[in-house]
């Protein structure tokens, strides 16, 4: 076709960003817009991931740059043939910006959610939420056909039982009994620790895997994106252990630390200050147990609110930042929920849940209420410099990348955590210079949603217990979890 041809001239247009494009030009041609979708797909093999990045930076929050670029992402738009197909805002908010995106990928509708002071910072962080959990649905790459025993006789490999824990073995409809003799995908890993190669089946490392029975339902956790592969593998390990020191929280009943909230930083106490005028309470909880990493919580509870509860966990080198980002998340999440036309709805019962909303439902419901009643009746008091100390790990804080800071975790505080890594990076996560991971291990409470899906592993939780000292009570044998208010 000649350059001045109209679909060739359209088709130019169509790579440009959105907001370049005139209104009709979506009117164009459906055979054009998928040309324009699949060059831009193709497109995306033109990308480095390390091109440019240097890990020894670490200089933005323990990474090594700030939020990156997503306009290659918002590129991608297209309602029926892109790979980002919806982009929304949340206009019934009045002081805190919300951004969806969707995505579909093997027939399942995927939405990623950003929040932020601004619309513009919260669709950067949506789109690279949308990245990340683009990474999850689906390998993009060729997947080892065997059976369990002969990968086993001529690999190390990662078996099922040891991360599934399912309280239930198989829910019809949802999964199935692990088939130790059938055939099915397999991936390798690697173990963070020793550098070694360890194999896993994919439904331990997608959230979906084409053609195969379902006998695993994994959730998001441990995964997480970063601008290389140490900083990816981090942040997931962070995450991992954040979940893991809520479920020893909640379901081991260890009553957390409460932090005096005169000692917090300045910001923080502004903060809480306007969120109590407006009719809230807050509280900040310390759900640290491993060293190295500070694990902070945030519950606010509605005095008039449609919402009871509402609770955020995270987890960061620095207290500070696991402070912050905890407190920013209920905050903004607790007004979010508060317009939610769902919640003020009939309360549910646990064999309700099935999703994370249905837990943030549960849990704003005001029969809910008392849910932390345990915690705040009579809390071990500490100040904030009390939490940064606990977090402090000897060599840890001179590292001078996020690979330094994770070997001193791994060889440290976390060493007796068995870490296995898989690259779920794409075209997509590699066009924008980021790489995303997922980081399992035996030995952590795995987190689930939904009532159907609820997990327990003892072995984790009797260590955590023991290492916490104190509080903390063993569910019995018998004894299984209902449901939790973790969103």
């Amino acid at each position: 076709m000649a350059p001045d041809d109209p679909v060739v001239r359209t088709l130019g247009l169509l790579l440009q960003q959105e907001d370049e494009c005139p209104r009709e030009l979506w009117h164009a041609d459906l055979s054009v817009r998928r040309l324009a979708a699949a060059q831009r797909g193709n497109e995306l093999d033109a990308y480095s991931t390390t091109d440019g990045v240097s890990d020894s930076l670490f200089t933005h929050g323990y990474r090594v740059v700030p939020l990156p670029d997503t306009s290659t992402v918002r590129s991608l738009l297209d309602a029926r043939y892109g790979i980002v197909t919806n982009i929304y805002r949340d206009l019934t908010s009045d002081s805190n910006a919300l951004v969806g995106a969707e995505f579909t990928r093997l027939g399942n509708r995927i939405t990623a959610y950003g929040r932020g002071v601004d619309f513009e910072t919260a669709e950067r962080l949506c789109l690279l939420e949308l990245v990340e959990r683009h990474a999850m649905y689906g390998p993009q790459r060729l997947l080892l056909q065997s059976t369990l025993a002969a990968m086993e006789a001529g690999h190390r490999v990662l078996r099922p039982e040891e991360v599934l824990h399912y309280v239930q073995e198989a829910v019809p409809g949802l999964r199935d009994p692990f088939d130790p003799c059938a055939k099915m995908g397999w991936v390798n890993g690697v173990d963070l620790r020793e550098g070694t190669e360890i194999w896993l089946p994919a439904q331990l490392a997608y959230l979906a895997v084409e053609g195969e029975t379902v006998w695993g339902c994994e959730t998001s956790n441990g995964v997480a994106l970063g601008a290389t592969d140490a900083e990816a593998q981090l942040f997931a390990l962070t995450e991992l252990v954040e979940r893991d020191a809520f479920m020893t929280f909640w379901f081991g009943r260890r009553v957390p630390r409460k932090v005096i909230t005169d000692s917090l930083p300045v910001d923080a106490r502004r903060r809480i200050a306007e969120a109590t005028d407006a009719g809230a309470v807050v509280h900040v909880l310390d759900l640290s147990v491993l060293a190295g990493l500070a694990v902070i919580m945030v519950v606010v509870l509605g005095r008039d609110s449609t919402v009871a509860t509402y609770q955020s966990t995270a987890a960061h080198p620095d207290p500070a930042q696991a402070l912050s980002s905890a407190l920013d998340e209920a905050l903004v999440g607790f007004h979010v929920y508060e317009r939610n036309p769902d919640v003020p709805g009939p309360e549910l019962r646990p064999e309700e849940v099935a999703s994370l909303n249905d837990h943030v439902r549960w849990a704003a419901h005001r029969n809910q209420g008392h849910i932390y009643d345990w915690v705040l009746a009579d809390p071990v008091l500490v100040d904030f410099d009390q939490v940064r100390g606990a977090a402090d790990t000897p060599g840890c804080a001179s590292a001078a990348s996020a690979h330094e800071f994770l070997e001193c975790l791994l060889a440290g505080p976390l060493a007796e955590l068995r870490c296995i890594g898989v690259d779920l990076s794409t075209r997509l996560s590699n066009s924008i210079g980021c790489r995303v991971w997922r980081v399992l291990s035996p030995d952590v409470s795995p987190m689930w949603f939904g009532y159907q899906q609820r997990r327990i592993n003892r072995r984790a939780l009797r260590a955590r217990l023991r290492a916490a000292g104190g509080s903390g009570v063993l569910p019995a044998p018998g004894e299984v979890p209902l449901v939790h208010p973790y969103a």
